[in-house]
C-alpha cells in the first residue's frame, strides 16, 4: 500500500512535468515559427526599400540629364543622343534613354542608332499625364515601343521656362532587377519577386524568363488588396507550399515578396524540437526538481533568449539588407569578424575573404598609418570616428567613403563596428554638376539638380540637412501646422525651432490661405509632389522669394500622413535673374540704337540682333531679318566672305580698314569692318559679331582732296613762280641794263674810231659777263618751273641777308631802320639764292608793313643770323616792333590764302614755308600782342 502510494505520487509529480514540457516545446515551436515569418517580412520590407531607392535613383539621374542638357534648348538632338548614351547607357545606369514630344512622337531613342526613323509612343496616356501635370512618374511593367521588350519606364519632364517641352524616359529592363535581388544574398532555397502596382512580376530569383510578366498567385494578390504588407501561407507559382512575406512601397507602388518553402522553414525547427522531445522523458525527474527550484530563473533566461533571438533576427535583417557597408573588427587584432553584402560589393571581396583580412588591407598604403592610429584611439575609447576615408578595392581601385565607427562587445570581445557610405556617386555627381556652372540657366539647372540629388541624403541624416542650405519642414496635411523642422528651416524665417512648431503654413507664406492649402493638399494626394515659387514672410515681417518642393508622404500603421516641404531661399537667384534681364535689355538697346552698323549672328550665320544703323546702311528697313541667314539676305556674298566668317567662327578676330565691295547691281561700296567671335559661358564660340562702317563718302572725299591738293600744288607752284619771276625780273633788269650800257659804250668806241682796244675789250667782256649772268637767272627759273628739285649751292647767309635788304631798299622801301646782328664766322649754307632772298624779302616787307603806323623809333627791324640749337643748322630771325599777331590768327598765318591785308593774296608765308621746308629747314613765328612778331627759319650748313 505504501509502495502504490509512492507510485501514484511519482506519477502525479511526473505527469504535470511532462505535460508542461510538452506544452512549452509546442509554444516555443509556434513562437519561433512566427519569429521566422517576421524576419522574412523584415527582409521583404528592406528589399522593397532598396528597390524604391534604385528606381528613385534612376529618376534623379534622369532629372539631372533633363535639367543639364543645353543641347535640347537649341534642338541639337544628335548631341543629346551622344550625351545620353555616354552618361546614362554606357555607364550602366539604364538600358535606354528616350525623348518624346507632346504629340507622342519619339525624337530620340538610344536603343537604336541615331537617325533611324522612330514611331509614335504606344503609351500616349502616360505621356499625356506627364505633360499635363509636369510630375515625374514610374510606369508598371510595359512593352517598349522600340525595344518590344518588357521594361519599366521612368518618365521625367524636360522643363524650360516653367513649361514641359519634352518627356524624357529612362528604360530599366527586368534583367537589371533580377541581378539586383540575386545580389542581396538571400539564404539558399529562399525565393523573391519584385512586382509592380498591378501585382505583375517584374523580376524573380527563380525562373525569371518563365514568370516575368505574369501576376502573383491569387492569395498574395488578395492579401495586397487588404494591406500593403503581411505574411501568409500559400503555394508559389511552381506549387511549392511556402510562407510568403510581402511589402509594397507607398512611394513607388512597387513591392517585394519573399517566399520561404515550408519544408525549409520547418526542417530546422523539427530537428531542434525533435531532439528536445526525446530528452524530456530522460530528464523528467531531474527537471521536476530543477523546475521547482529554478523555474523562475529558467523562465527569465528563456525570455531573455527569445528577446536576444528577436533582436539578432532584426539586427541580421538590417545588417544584411543595409545599403551602407558594415564591417566589424576586433579591437586588438584589427581583424574583421563580420561583413555585410553591401561592403562586399563595395570592396569586391567575398565575406569569407574579408573575414581573413585586417583593417590595414582595405586602405591605400599611404593612409594605413593614419587609419591604424585612429583605430587604436577608438579602441581605447579616446575618440569617436566620423569622417571620410579612402578605401581600396580588391582590384586596386580606390573610392571615397564616409565612415561612422562605434565600439561594441561581441561575446565578451571588444570590437569596433564601422558603417561605410560610398561617396563615389556623390563626388561624381558634384563634379558633373559643377561642369555646368557658366551661364545663368545652366547654373539654375545645376542648383536644381544638386538639390534633387541630395533629397535622399537629407532624409537619412539631420546633420546633413542643416548644412545643405535647404529648409526642410514636416507638416500636418489636415491643419497645415509644422510637426518638425531642421535647424536651417527655422533660422531661414528668423524663428527658434520650438517657435516654428507653433506655426502653420499660412503664417510663413501669406500667399497661401487655409482654403488654398486644402486644395493644394488634395492635388498632392493625386500627383505625389509639386514644385513652385512663392513669397515667404520672416518673423520680422520681411518678405522674400522662395522655391518650394512639396511631397505627400503617405503614412502606414500608426504613422499618419505628412507633408514634406523643401524650401530654398532664391533671393540671390532672383537678383541674378533680374540683373541678367536688365543686362540683356541694355545690350539689346545698345545693339538696336548703336550709332554704328552692328549685327550679331549665331554659328549658322543667322541674325540674332541688328542695330537700326545696319538696317539703314543696307536698305533693310521694314524687313524682318532676325533668324534669317546672312547669305539669304545678301546672296552676292562670295566664297571669300564665307571663308572669313568661318575663320571668325574658329576664334579669329579679323578687321580691314578699307575694303572695296561690288554689289550685284554694279554699285561700288567702300567698307571698314571688324569681325569678332562671341563666346558662350563654357568658352565655346557661339557666333560672330560684325561691325561695318560705310566709308564710301570718305573715300570719295579723299579722292576729291587729292584732286584739290594737286590743284593747290599747281596753284602754289604758279604763285611761287610768279613771285620768283618778279624777283628774277629785278635780277634780270640789272644785268640787262649793264649789257645795254657796255654795248652802247662799245658802239661809241667803234664809231669814234677809238684807238684803245683794251677799253673796247673791257666793254665787250662786261657785256658778255652780264649776259651770262642773265642767262643763269633764266636757266634757274626754267629748272624751278620744269623740275621737282631746285639748284642749290653753298652760300654765305650774311650775304643773302644783305642782298635781300638791297632789293627791299631798291624798291623804294625806306621807312624802317634795319638792325643787323650777323655772325661773321658762320659757315655757308646750302640754298638757292633767288628763293632764299625771296623769303627774306617777304619777311622784311611783312615787318615793314606791320610797323607802318608807328614812329621811326618804334619802326626798327632786327635781323639776327646765328647758329641754331638744332645741330647742323643756321637760324635767321626777322623781328619787328609792330602790334604783334592776334592769338586767334597765330595758328593760321602759314595757311594758304589766309591774310589780314585788305588786298593780300595770302600766299606769301605759305610759299615761304614751302621754300624753307624744301631746303630741309623750318619756318615758324613767335608773337606777343603789342610786342611785335618774330619770324624764324633754319637752313642746313653745307657740311
Amino acid at each position: 500500500m505504501r509502495l502504490r502510494q509512492i507510485h501514484w505520487l511519482f506519477l502525479l509529480a511526473v505527469l504535470p512535468a511532462l505535460a508542461s514540457l510538452s506544452l512549452f516545446a509546442y509554444l516555443s515551436y509556434q513562437r519561433d515559427s512566427a519569429a521566422l515569418g517576421q524576419q522574412t517580412l523584415q527582409t521583404a520590407h528592406a528589399l522593397s526599400q532598396l528597390v524604391d531607392r534604385a528606381l528613385v535613383g534612376v529618376q534623379r539621374q534622369a532629372e539631372i540629364l533633363a535639367a543639364a542638357s543645353p543641347e535640347l534648348d537649341r534642338g541639337d538632338f544628335a548631341a543629346f543622343y551622344r550625351k545620353a548614351k555616354e552618361t546614362m547607357v554606357e555607364t550602366g545606369r539604364v538600358e535606354a534613354i528616350g525623348l518624346t514630344d507632346a504629340s507622342g512622337q519619339l525624337l530620340v531613342n538610344t536603343f537604336v542608332p541615331y537617325g533611324q526613323p522612330l514611331p509614335r509612343t504606344r503609351n500616349l496616356d502616360r505621356i499625356g499625364r506627364l505633360f499635363a501635370t509636369g510630375q515625374p512618374q514610374i510606369s508598371n511593367l510595359i512593352e517598349g515601343t522600340v525595344t518590344r521588350q518588357p521594361l519599366i519606364a521612368i518618365d521625367v519632364p524636360v522643363m524650360r521656362k516653367g513649361k514641359v517641352v519634352y518627356a524624357l524616359d529612362a528604360a530599366v529592363f527586368p534583367e537589371r532587377l533580377d541581378r539586383f535581388i540575386r545580389e542581396q544574398g538571400l539564404a539558399a532555397g529562399w525565393g523573391a519577386v519584385i512586382f509592380d502596382r498591378n501585382g505583375v512580376i517584374v523580376a524573380r530569383i527563380h525562373h525569371p524568363t518563365q514568370y516575368v510578366g505574369r501576376h502573383l498567385v491569387g492569395s498574395v494578390l488578395a492579401a495586397l488588396r487588404r494591406s500593403d504588407e503581411g505574411v501568409i501561407a500559400t503555394a508559389t507559382l511552381e506549387g511549392i507550399p511556402s510562407t510568403v512575406a510581402f511589402h509594397r512601397s507607398a512611394r513607388s507602388g512597387f513591392g517585394v515578396a519573399v517566399g520561404v518553402p515550408d519544408a525549409l522553414l520547418n526542417a530546422q525547427l523539427r530537428t531542434d524540437y525533435g531532439y528536445a522531445a526525446l530528452g524530456i522523458a530522460a530528464v523528467t525527474l531531474f527537471t521536476i526538481f530543477l523546475a521547482l527550484r529554478f523555474g523562475g530563473v529558467l523562465e527569465s533566461r528563456r525570455m531573455a533568449d527569445a528577446a536576444r533571438i528577436e533582436f539578432e533576427s532584426r539586427f541580421r535583417a538590417i545588417f544584411e539588407s543595409s545599403e551602407n557597408g558594415i564591417l566589424i573588427a576586433e579591437a586588438g587584432s584589427r581583424r574583421f569578424v563580420d561583413a555585410n553584402p553591401a561592403i562586399c560589393r563595395m570592396l569586391g571581396y567575398t565575406r569569407q575573404e574579408l573575414l581573413g583580412m585586417r583593417v590595414d588591407d582595405i586602405h591605400p598604403p599611404a593612409d594605413v598609418a593614419t587609419v591604424v592610429a585612429g583605430f587604436g584611439r577608438q579602441a581605447l575609447g579616446q575618440e569617436r570616428r566620423s569622417g571620410d576615408l579612402i578605401f581600396m578595392r580588391k582590384d586596386g581601385g580606390e573610392f571615397p567613403a564616409n565612415v561612422n565607427v562605434s565600439r561594441l562587445d561581441i561575446q565578451g570581445r571588444p570590437c569596433l563596428a564601422g558603417i561605410i557610405t560610398d561617396l563615389t556617386e556623390r563626388k561624381r555627381m558634384e563634379a558633373e554638376l559643377e561642369s555646368y556652372s557658366h551661364d545663368l540657366e545652366d547654373r539654375i539647372a545645376e542648383r536644381t539638380a544638386a538639390l534633387q540629388s541630395t533629397l535622399d541624403k537629407l532624409e537619412e541624416t539631420q546633420f546633413a540637412m542643416d548644412r545643405v542650405g535647404i529648409a526642410i519642414h514636416w507638416a500636418d496635411p489636415e491643419t497645415g501646422r509644422f510637426l518638425q523642422t531642421n535647424e536651417y528651416g527655422s533660422r531661414l524665417f528668423g524663428y527658434a525651432a520650438d517657435e516654428m512648431l507653433g506655426l502653420a503654413v499660412p503664417d510663413i507664406d501669406p500667399t497661401i490661405t487655409l482654403e488654398h492649402f486644402a486644395r493644394m493638399v488634395e492635388k498632392l494626394r493625386q500627383v505625389g509632389s509639386r514644385r513652385f515659387e512663392s513669397l515667404a514672410k520672416a518673423k520680422d515681417g520681411q518678405l522674400f522669394p522662395i522655391e518650394v518642393t512639396l511631397y505627400y508622404a503617405w503614412g502606414g500603421g500608426d504613422r499618419p500622413d505628412r507633408l514634406i516641404a523643401f524650401v530654398t531661399d532664391i533671393r540671390q537667384r532672383k537678383e541674378a535673374e533680374q540683373a541678367l534681364l536688365e543686362s540683356e535689355e541694355r545690350l539689346r538697346l545698345f545693339m538696336r540704337h548703336a550709332p554704328a552698323a552692328l549685327a550679331l549672328f549665331d554659328r549658322e550665320m543667322r541674325y540674332l540682333e541688328v542695330s537700326e544703323r545696319w538696317l539703314s546702311d543696307y536698305g533693310l528697313e521694314g524687313q524682318a531679318i532676325l533668324g534669317r541667314s546672312h547669305y539669304d539676305v545678301f546672296p552676292e556674298l562670295g566664297d571669300s566672305r564665307r571663308d572669313l566668317h568661318q575663320r571668325a567662327l574658329q576664334g579669329e578676330t579679323l578687321r580691314m580698314d578699307e575694303d572695296r565691295f561690288i554689289w550685284a547691281d554694279g554699285r561700288v561700296q567702300w567698307l571698314r569692318w571688324e569681325l569678332r567671335p562671341w563666346r558662350k559661358a563654357d568658352g565655346s564660340v557661339g557666333g560672330v559679331a560684325l561691325f561695318t562702317e560705310d566709308i564710301t563718302a570718305r573715300k570719295q572725299a579723299e579722292t576729291d582732296i587729292r584732286t584739290l591738293r594737286t590743284e593747290m600744288e599747281q596753284l602754289t607752284r604758279l604763285q611761287v613762280a610768279r613771285q620768283t619771276v618778279s624777283a628774277i625780273a629785278h635780277e634780270l633788269n640789272q644785268p640787262l641794263n649793264a649789257v645795254a650800257s657796255y654795248s652802247e659804250a662799245a658802239l661809241r668806241l667803234l664809231r669814234g674810231g677809238n684807238p684803245q682796244p683794251e677799253r673796247l675789250a673791257h666793254a665787250l667782256e662786261g657785256s658778255v659777263r652780264q649776259a651770262k649772268r642773265a642767262g643763269q637767272v633764266v636757266r634757274e627759273l626754267l629748272m624751278f618751273l620744269n623740275q621737282d628739285h631746285f639748284q642749290s649751292e653753298p652760300l654765305p647767309l650774311n650775304d643773302l641777308v644783305l642782298g635781300a635788304l638791297d632789293r627791299v631798299q631798291a624798291e623804294g622801301r625806306y621807312g624802317f631802320t634795319p638792325e643787323l646782328r650777323l655772325d661773321a664766322a658762320l659757315p655757308p649754307v646750302k640754298a638757292n639764292r633767288l628763293q632764299i632772298e625771296k623769303v627774306l624779302v617777304n619777311l622784311i616787307e611783312n615787318g615793314i608793313e606791320a610797323m607802318q603806323d608807328l614812329s621811326a623809333e618804334a619802326g626798327a627791324l632786327t635781323i639776327l643770323v646765328q647758329t641754331s640749337s638744332t645741330p647742323g643748322m643756321a637760324q635767321v630771325t626777322v623781328q619787328d616792333r609792330g602790334p604783334g599777331i592776334d592769338p586767334a590768327a597765330l595758328n593760321h598765318v602759314f595757311d594758304a590764302f589766309y591774310t589780314t591785308k585788305p588786298r593780300g593774296l595770302g600766299m606769301g608765308l605759305a610759299i615761304s614755308r614751302a621754300i624753307i621746308e624744301a631746303h630741309g629747314g623750318q619756318l615758324w613765328v613767335d608773337s606777343q600782342p603789342g610786342a611785335g612778331a618774330s619770324f624764324h627759319f633754319t637752313l642746313p650748313f653745307t657740311t
